[in-house]
């Protein structure tokens, strides 16, 4: 099933096997934990992912898409077993789109939600125009000193919409236009691994 929104298109049962993709992602090698990384958990150290994946996407999006695994994750497995923090939480991405695929089934461990930043009303970074009007010099200053300030209070953001985590479902978001981040935990604990596979990529010029 398809439900698209302007911002947001989700995907119920999207991979053919999700228990194959799903032991692929339990099994594979992974990086040590990085302090500077803005996520919680592990990546894979390899990306997992075929011409047809593309074109799927490609369907999904109705345009053809850029792919560089070099510079964005495109086909990571990341994997946590708890709800700790990463170094950001709410934020947007230097990407088009950001994909990402629930490979676990736990109601307590969230899902994906877009957000407005409640001190400047914006769903979303800003234009050079809004940039200038708020007082900053740039995006990169902008983000530093609003987004990345206000990344794990969420107090100062109000939840727009929201996705929850189901197994096999994908969640595709206009990354680099909405504010967004992982869904609040709504357990303490988990009994599995919060798996997840991530595709981050752009639209053709």
């Amino acid at each position: 099933m398809r439900r698209y929104q302007k911002s947001l298109i989700v995907i119920e049962d999207f991979y053919s096997d999700p228990i194959a993709v799903r032991e692929l992602g339990l099994n594979c090698t992974y990086s040590e934990p990085n302090a500077d990384q803005a996520f919680a958990g592990v990546e894979s150290k390899a990306a997992y992912f075929t011409q047809t994946l593309i074109s799927t996407l490609e369907q999904i999006v109705g345009n053809t898409i850029v792919v560089d695994p070099a510079k964005n994750a495109f086909g990571r497995f990341r994997k946590r077993m708890s709800a700790s923090l990463g170094r950001t939480s709410v934020h947007f991405d230097d990407t088009d789109w950001t994909g990402i695929v629930y490979l676990f089934d736990d109601p307590g461990a969230g899902g994906t939600t877009l957000y407005k930043h409640l001190g400047t009303g914006l769903f979303g970074p800003p234009d050079e125009t809004t940039v200038e009007r708020l007082g900053y010099t740039s995006l990169a200053e902008f983000d530093q000193s609003v987004v990345m300030r206000d990344t794990l209070d969420l107090s100062k953001w109000s939840a727009s919409i929201t996705v929850a985590a189901r197994f096999n479902r994908l969640v595709l978001v206009r990354g680099g236009e909405n504010f967004h981040g992982a869904s609040e935990f709504q357990a303490a604990s988990h009994r599995e691994v919060r798996l997840t596979q991530v595709f981050f990529f752009d639209d053709s010029a």
